[in-house]
């Protein structure tokens, strides 16, 4: 645990609300999602999500010629990307900490 000072605290939280799980939507509820559809609740471009597809980060059905996707395994992508998201920013806070570039 890292103690933060409720400023860098508040701006930690600001920046990981960006990335927020996917909203629930009728689309969601569905439990298939097209690419497009799929990005825009992860808050990604859906060239981005192909890409994650094709390097086998996120996994498709297909649907004739077109992909889809589960709505459980696009929470767990994003749930994935959020625990990455949260190591990476406590990482930086250390960093400015240890560097002395942060102070309470």
């Amino acid at each position: 645990s890292l103690p933060l000072s409720p400023s860098l605290a508040a701006i930690l939280r600001r920046s990981l609300r960006e990335f927020s799980g996917p909203a629930t939507s009728a689309a969601a509820k569905r439990g298939r999602l097209t690419t497009q559809q799929a990005a825009d609740l992860v808050g990604c471009s859906r060239s981005f999500l192909l890409k994650e597809i094709a390097e086998g980060r996120l996994e498709c059905e297909w649907a004739g010629t077109h992909r889809r996707i589960r709505t459980e395994v696009l929470e767990a992508y994003s749930a994935r990307r959020r625990e990455s998201a949260d190591r990476a920013m406590a990482e930086m806070a250390k960093r400015l900490i240890d560097a002395g570039l942060y102070e309470d």
